[in-house]
C-alpha cells in the first residue's frame, strides 16, 4: 500500500498544513488514489512511501522507500463535474521505477466486481483511529466493513437521498459500515484500497474493488458506526489501463 503526504508547494508551514491520503501501487510507475486528495490544493509536492506499514508522515523513518509524484492524472469527469464524488479517482505517476519485492508489489484490480455477491469488504489506511482524535495512525490499520443488512442499507439510502446522489452516481459508489462497532475509514484514509479476498486470477492476498472516497460525519455514533463510501473501480478500468499502459492502447 502507498502512503501519500499532500504538501502545498513552497509552504513554510507545510508540517501543519499538509494532508494525508492512502493509495495503491498498481504498476511499476503508478499509484491509484482519490482525486479530492489533491484537487483543492493547487501547486503541491506529493511524497509517496511504499513498502512500509509506517505512514509517510514520518519522512525520516528508515522503513520502506520514498518516491514522489512526477505527474498527476485526475479523471476528466471529476474535473468537469466540479468534483462529483462518484468520479473521485486519480493516478499518480512516480518519479522513478519501483523495483518489486515482497514489500512493494502491485495489487490486482477487480474489473468484474458485483457488490451483490459480497457481504463484507476489507479497508486499510493510516487515518484517524478515533472520531475525536486529531492525529493519524502511525501504523497501517485494517477493518472489515459490512455492505449488507437492513441497518446498513437503510442508513446508506438515507445518505444518498440527503446528499442528492442520483441513481447513476449510486451505481458508481458502494456504501459500507459496521452495525455494532465504530470501525470505519476516517479522515486520512481517503484514496486507500477497498478489497475482497484473493480469487484464482490474482497472486496477491487481496484484490482491489474500490477506492475509499468519503465518510458520513452525521451518523449517530451511539446507534451505528460512521458510514463510508467507496468508488467502485469496474467502470474506470479502461481509463486506468489506457493511462497507465498508454502505449498498448
Amino acid at each position: 500500500m502507498a502512503s501519500l503526504i499532500i504538501i502545498p508547494k513552497n509552504d513554510p508551514n507545510w508540517e501543519t498544513n499538509s494532508g494525508i491520503c492512502g493509495g495503491s501501487l498498481i504498476s511499476e510507475y503508478f499509484v491509484l488514489s482519490a482525486a479530492h486528495c489533491v484537487s483543492k490544493v493547487g501547486d503541491l509536492v506529493v511524497p509517496v512511501k511504499l513498502g512500509s506499514v509506517i505512514t509517510a508522515v514520518f519522512l525520516n523513518d528508515s522503513t520502506g522507500e520514498l518516491f514522489s509524484a512526477r505527474d498527476i492524472f485526475i479523471h476528466p469527469t471529476y474535473v468537469s463535474s466540479g468534483g462529483n464524488p462518484w468520479y473521485d479517482i486519480m493516478l499518480l505517476k512516480l518519479n522513478r521505477k519501483v523495483e518489486f519485492n515482497l514489500n512493494m508489489r502491485p495489487i490486482c484490480l477487480n474489473s468484474i466486481f458485483n457488490a451483490d455477491n459480497y457481504s463484507s469488504v476489507i479497508v486499510a489506511g493510516w487515518g484517524l483511529t478515533e472520531i475525536s482524535k486529531t492525529s493519524n495512525a502511525k501504523h497501517l490499520q485494517y477493518a472489515e466493513l459490512r455492505t449488507d443488512g437492513e441497518i446498513i442499507k437503510t442508513r446508506c439510502a438515507q445518505w444518498y437521498s440527503k446528499s442528492r446522489v442520483p441513481p447513476s452516481g449510486q451505481r458508481l459508489l458502494m456504501c459500507a459500515g459496521s452495525p455494532t462497532t465504530i470501525k470505519t475509514p476516517n479522515y486520512g484514509d481517503s484514496g486507500g484500497p477497498t478489497m475482497i479476498p484473493l480469487n484464482d486470477k490474482c497472486s496477491n492476498v487481496y484484490e482491489q474493488i474500490a477506492i475509499i472516497t468519503g465518510i458520513d460525519n452525521n451518523t449517530e455514533v451511539g446507534n451505528i458506526a460512521q458510514l463510508s463510501f467507496h468508488l467502485v473501480l469496474e467502470p474506470f478500468i479502461y481509463w486506468i489501463a489506457s493511462t497507465v499502459w498508454e502505449d498498448e492502447f
